[in-house]
């Protein structure tokens, strides 16, 4: 015999086996009148939930015939403009069944979204009103429903596409004002080195397109395709590669001699420590001495400097976040996006203020890595 978890008893005109076995949340509410059927309504109470319903927002049964102001669900009602994912709030956060009738009969179409935030996690709902009492003159114990569906793919996707077209729109600016300025530069030089053929106008007109190829190279990255997290590459001689393909002056790199083969995208892979060495030899100096250590589970990089300050932290990794005056902070943003698409976790420290430890600077962590060997 099948247990039957769902909440209410006054469903006759409701279908109970559809009613039961309908896969989104259900609840239907109706009218309570102490005083007959023909006085004025005093509140509305929860007349039923189907199993899903129960099972979805923990409900207990003995909740039916309550007012839907003393019945809670699990769940926020979400703002149109509510685009960011909480992975640290509580699960506890809740709504009354009423309050998500007042907003969702205030709406233009009858629905409005839901989110349960958990950590590191989130469920959302689409919510839609259906008035029972306007469809059937006979429901008299019944004034509507609401009906929870979920849709927390279409939520993470929509999500994604807000966070896209802000990254095309940080690009777009990156292309209408850092490219333009070397590019007057070169031009401004290029004419005085015709006038006065002096070299030192020629070396400038060379940083000035040295820069914008820089430049595009970070933007094309930015924009590019996701990676493909299939190659085997021992991760010494993938640093090594990248060394070669930086101005790294007098700085120095150590590989720990037991660094492993690891699965990745070679390509994406050189890029990460391109990346990552030109940042240090900025910011711990052209005689900086860089490190590539292996994790029980993947791979650090560490240079000698100043480390990244406490108040900027893991924001590092955010487009336009930088410490160096003028930069536009594309670098450690593709190092981040390389990462997560090849499913890692990368993180940064930084040595505390009071450490005896000089030589300690910013450390870049990678987690989660395949390791081969």
């Amino acid at each position: 015999m099948t247990e039957d978890t769902s909440v209410g008893s006054d469903r006759d005109s409701l279908e109970p086996p559809l009613f039961d076995a309908f896969p989104d949340p259900l609840l239907v509410y109706g009218s309570e009148r102490a005083g007959g059927s023909d006085s004025s309504p005093d509140s509305l109470v929860l007349r039923a939930a189907n199993p899903a319903f129960v099972s979805t927002f923990d409900v207990e049964p003995d909740r039916v015939g309550a007012p839907l102001d003393h019945v809670a669900i699990a769940g926020r009602i979400a703002s149109d403009t509510d685009d960011a994912d909480v992975d640290d709030s509580s699960s506890d956060d809740t709504t009354t069944v009423r309050a998500i009738l007042d907003v969702v009969r205030g709406t233009a179409d009858s629905t409005l979204r839901l989110t349960q935030d958990h950590p590191g996690d989130s469920r959302h709902f689409h919510v839609r009103a259906i008035d029972v009492r306007a469809n059937d003159a006979e429901s008299d114990d019944v004034d509507g429903c609401l009906c929870f569906t979920e849709v927390s793919d279409l939520e993470r996707r929509r999500r994604e596409l807000v966070a896209r077209v802000d990254r095309l729109e940080r690009i777009a600016d990156v292309v209408s004002h850092d490219i333009r300025n070397p590019l007057e530069v070169a031009s401004i030089r290029l004419e005085a080195a015709q006038e006065t053929n002096e070299a030192v106008h020629f070396e400038k007109v060379a940083g000035a397109l040295a820069r914008i190829e820089q430049l595009v190279s970070d933007v094309l990255s930015v924009g590019a395709g996701r990676v493909d997290p299939t190659d085997t590459v021992a991760l010494g001689d993938a640093a090594e590669s990248a060394w070669a393909t930086v101005d790294t002056a007098e700085a120095t790199l150590v590989i720990d001699p037991k660094a492993p083969t690891i699965r990745a995208d070679i390509d994406r892979l050189r890029q990460v420590f391109e990346n990552l060495f030109r940042n240090a030899v900025e910011h711990a100096g052209r005689d900086a001495t860089v490190t590539v250590e292996l994790l029980p589970d993947g791979f650090a990089v560490v240079d000698d400097g100043p480390g990244i300050p406490p108040e900027i932290g893991e924001r590092v990794f955010e487009i336009g976040v930088s410490t160096t005056p003028g930069s536009r902070g594309l670098g450690l943003s593709i190092v981040d996006r390389i990462a997560r698409e090849h499913g890692w976790q990368v993180s940064v420290a930084s040595p505390d203020s009071g450490s005896a430890d000089s030589d300690a600077g910013a450390r870049f962590e990678f987690t989660g890595v395949t390791l081969v060997d």
